[in-house]
């Protein structure tokens, strides 16, 4: 099954999509309209379309508290499409289609106008039409009425026209919260263009469907009118495939095609087809897409049938899942999700950007990813596609969250305490530690940067593809200069932190299968030259924060930070320079854990392990890390058993400086 044959099959197993009453507000035939960049205007009728009030939806304004309202309204390919042409939407549209205006060149009747009266007569007309829209068409089509008293002040031609009908017995008069608007106008516009066009094979669906003239756009709100399948265009875009038929092909080229190719036909998607696909992606992009600029990630996955399943015992907060401490068990999902997997993806959505664990669902449904981004305006594409079998799909999750697993500081949103979880590092952190951090929200040139970065990851994870030399290049160049991650110009101790650690995780998945893997945590017996270089670093960066922090000094920057990148490549020369540093500070903290370490690394290696000034691989980094954590470790096990023995004493030797 390909990616449009599983989008259609998607709204096929959601029915409630277009059950506009229950907040779905993606039924067939239609788009969206919302407050976002004009003010709208609703009007109320009665049932035989006398005028009762009028009300003003303002423009979206969060500094205002006025929120964003999407409201969905039938269509046609035509409208849907349109952009220099005059093509009405049937019931709501602008102002200037709904309401007669006089051209002020010829003094008739606007083209638009008369447009719009003509397709919402057709369907008032088809016997399709329920009682409120035929309440619309007669207030519209009063040619005697002055429509101007009925606006409030200031609407202007561009602004759209909602309708609300006020019924006897009925407490909902909001059009576009009816079901039976939406199916009754899908059921005609499909008769008339079923009518009006031949019916041909279509290749998504596999059976014969009238053939989709134009396809919808505004499939992506952060890609505007972007469209994904593009209509013939006989002068600029069209499609140089080989056709048969004037639904497929210009009628100016076709004697061309005849010539040359023959007669057989090009791919073709039939209108219901294209309608289910692109409301259904529509659907997935507004709430299960991961964003970046105009790039969003789509995880998802279709399924019937299945047994349903109790929902998660935590909630569904972007923060809680992949927490290792609250997880017990995420292979549970709410019905929804076992029927379609949409529960299921958003956890797995989180998994793309380091929250998830590496505990997700056993078995599950064939799934897929995809990668949508605007190749221009006016184009959108599929810059990646994979559709996995279940366990296929779920093992290279696995397998990134393992092989990339290193333990990450995280904050609690309320309290602020810091804990860690033991995953494969965020998306965001992998750029940050091989890019660096944005210098501001309009970075435009690290938006696309970070659109590029995410795509490289999603392959590595999915298609099992090693990890970009330059990503871990450039974070091996970052965690090594530790000066130059800074904030406000300030060395930023946590901030380094974070990139080391995101490093390390790095060097792990590439070293995962080499013949020196490593682990998390410190490996005492290890006695490769790079490892221990790195951990009398570590040793001498702890001791001296130390002796810091009983001084009350607040100073970030010690000597093993200060010199770390010329220790790199120069160790031994360097070591002496900061062991002569910290001698002053030895003799203050001489009985320390950290004091100790740097007596045992040195009785771990031969003197010509420690005389060797050649540069240092990519270790030192990962017995850096391993020593300070090994201190922290100890500091914080010696505190709780004294708590234990004294449980008046509270002031435990708490390590400073704890990274975010």
């Amino acid at each position: 099954m390909g990616l449009w044959q599983l989008l259609a099959a998607g709204y096929d197993a959601n029915p409630e999509l277009a059950r506009v009453d229950a907040g779905g507000l993606y039924p067939l035939s239609t788009t969206t309209i919302s407050n976002q960049s004009n003010s709208l205007v609703i009007l109320t009728l009665g049932p035989n379309g006398e005028f009762h009030d009028k009300d003003v939806v303002q423009k979206r304004n969060d500094k205002r508290g006025i929120p964003l309202r999407t409201f969905p309204i039938p269509v046609t390919q035509a409208s849907l499409s349109r952009a220099r042409e005059s093509h009405p939407h049937p019931l709501f549209d602008q102002r200037e289609y709904v309401f007669p205006a006089v051209d002020n060149r010829t003094q008739k009747t606007t083209k638009k106008n008369t447009q719009y009266k003509h397709l919402l007569k057709e369907f008032v007309e088809s016997g399709f039409a329920p009682a409120f829209v035929k309440a619309v068409w007669r207030y519209v089509s009063d040619d005697k009425r002055d429509f101007e008293a009925d606006f409030p002040e200031g609407t202007k031609p561009k602004t759209p026209i909602l309708f609300r009908v006020e019924e006897p017995g009925v407490a909902n008069a909001n059009l576009w919260e009816k079901p039976e608007l939406f199916s009754a106008w899908h059921t005609f516009y499909t008769h008339k263009i079923t009518s009006e066009s031949r019916q041909t094979l279509d290749f998504i669906g596999g059976g014969q469907d009238t053939v989709a003239q134009f396809h919808p756009k505004k499939i992506s709100l952060a890609a505007g009118n972007a469209k994904l399948v593009s209509a013939n265009d006989s002068s600029n875009f069209v499609f140089r495939g080989i056709f048969r038929h004037p639904d497929n092909c210009p009628k100016a080229e076709q004697a061309v095609f005849k010539s040359r190719f023959g007669l057989t036909d090009a791919v073709t998607i039939g209108y219901e087809s294209s309608q289910k696909a692109h409301q259904f992606l529509r659907y997935l992009i507004t709430t299960h897409g991961i964003h970046c600029g105009e790039q969003v990630i789509i995880p998802f996955a279709n399924r019937t049938g299945a047994t349903s399943l109790p929902p998660p015992p935590i909630s569904d907060d972007d923060e809680d899942w992949g927490y290792d401490e609250i997880i017990t068990t995420a292979d549970v999902m709410t019905e929804l999700g076992a029927n379609t997997g949409l529960d299921y993806a958003k956890s797995l959505g989180k998994a793309l950007v380091g929250f998830a664990t590496n505990r997700l669902v056993e078995a599950h449904a064939p799934t897929a990813i995809v990668i949508i981004e605007s190749a221009t305006p006016g184009r959108l594409s599929v810059t990646y596609y994979r559709e996995l079998a279940r366990n296929e799909y779920l093992e290279n999750v696995r397998r990134w969250h393992e092989t990339c697993k290193w333990p990450i500081w995280r904050k609690e949103k309320d309290t602020g305490k810091a804990f860690v979880v033991f995953g494969a590092p965020s998306f965001e952190r992998i750029l940050q530690a091989a890019f660096g951090w944005s210098k501001s929200t309009a970075d435009t040139g690290y938006q696309r940067l970070k659109q590029r970065v995410r795509a490289q990851l999603i392959r590595s994870v999915f298609d099992n593809a090693p990890l970009p030399a330059d990503f871990v290049s450039n974070a091996v160049r970052r965690a090594s200069n530790p000066l130059a991650v800074t904030t406000n110009g300030q060395f930023d101790r946590n901030r380094f932190l974070a990139t080391l650690a995101t490093t390390c995780a790095l060097l792990k998945h590439n070293t995962n299968k080499s013949k020196e893997p490593f682990d998390m945590s410190i490996d005492l017996a290890r006695t490769d030259r790079d490892y221990l270089f790195g951990r009398l670093l570590g040793a001498a960066d702890k001791l001296e924060e130390y002796a810091l922090h009983k001084k009350d000094n607040s100073r970030l920057v010690t000597a093993a930070i200060r010199y770390m990148q010329t220790f790199s490549m120069r160790p031994a020369t360097t070591w002496q320079i900061i062991h002569n540093q910290l001698l002053p500070y030895i003799q203050q903290v001489k009985g320390t854990i950290a004091f100790h370490e740097i007596q045992a690394i040195n009785g771990l290696g031969a003197p010509e392990t420690f005389a060797d000034d050649t540069p240092l691989g990519n270790l030192y980094l990962v017995g850096y890390y391993h020593e300070r954590s090994h201190i922290e470790d100890f500091i914080a096990e010696a505190a709780r058993k004294k708590q234990q023995t004294d449980s008046s004493d509270n002031n435990t030797d708490n390590t400073p400086n704890q990274p975010e």
